[in-house]
């Protein structure tokens, strides 16, 4: 299973989000790089993500953040090939 880590700290933007999320999990060119296109892919996933500097992403994104991490964690609960869990602020 593919190991990711994602550092909050550098999303700063929805787009710097989205763009990094893309990179990290090798989402296709045609990702639509929003909350929907995520969780569509997500659930196809096969990966172990750890997410970090979620405070940095959280005061930066508001709401926003937030609704990303539970796409995340719901993902992960509909799909048994994806593991997210959140680490400590690194």
């Amino acid at each position: 299973m593919n190991k990711v880590y994602l550092n909050g700290r550098a999303m700063r933007t929805r787009e710097e989000a989205h763009e990094q999320i893309a990179r990290a999990l090798r989402f296709p060119e045609w990702y639509g790089k929003n909350l929907d296109g995520l969780w569509d892919l997500l659930c196809d996933a096969q990966a172990e993500v750890s997410f970090g500097g979620t405070d940095a992403m959280l005061s930066a994104l508001g709401e926003y953040g937030l609704r990303l991490l539970k796409t995340f964690y719901d993902a992960a609960e509909e799909n048994p090939d994806l593991s997210f869990q959140v680490q400590a602020d690194w």
